[in-house]
């Protein structure tokens, strides 16, 4: 009996997945909320929007059991090399949560910042670039360079492997 109940489950979830396109849905987002902690402050130019920065970076998932919420690495920009942008730009060159992360961090500091879904990649994610729908993402910065950009010397989008969804 009990095998035939496990039997009629499974052919229901399989039926419920066909139904429902064969996707299935977004992994409900984690109630975490938006955060910025200084772990290094830094001794430079303090950044402003309409800055360009140039910043490296390890990102995660963020997970309530690992270790300081560090779940799975996603990127580490020592594979890629450090990322940069400008701040303020319309459309944005990074995901909201970043950006305003970035606001008020100084040259040659360590900042964590907390993203939640709604200020990154939301309920979509980002599978080509391993980010799964409605992640909290913790973001590791080390800032390296922020300067006033000019029109002229505005940094290409090639450059920009977190751009926004």
């Amino acid at each position: 009996m009990l095998r035939r109940f496990s039997h009629v489950l499974l052919l229901g979830a399989l039926v419920s997945s066909i139904s429902c396109g064969g996707s299935a849905a977004a992994p409900t987002p984690l109630n975490v909320p938006y955060s910025v902690t200084d772990l290094i402050v830094g001794t430079g130019t303090t950044v402003t929007s309409g800055m360009g920065v140039e910043f490296s970076y390890v990102l995660y998932n963020y997970s309530t059991t690992a270790a300081d919420h560090k779940g799975t690495e996603i990127q580490d920009s020592s594979q890629t090399g450090p990322f940069i942008a400008v701040l303020g730009q319309t459309p944005p060159q990074m995901i909201a949560g970043l950006e305003q992360g970035l606001i008020g961090m100084k040259v040659s500091g360590r900042r964590q910042i907390v993203v939640p879904p709604e200020l990154g990649y939301g309920a979509a994610g980002a599978p080509q670039s391993g980010i799964p729908p409605n992640a909290t993402l913790l973001f590791i910065i080390d800032l390296l360079q922020a300067q006033v950009v000019t029109a002229a010397k505005q940094p290409t989008a090639a450059r920009l492997p977190l751009s926004p969804r």
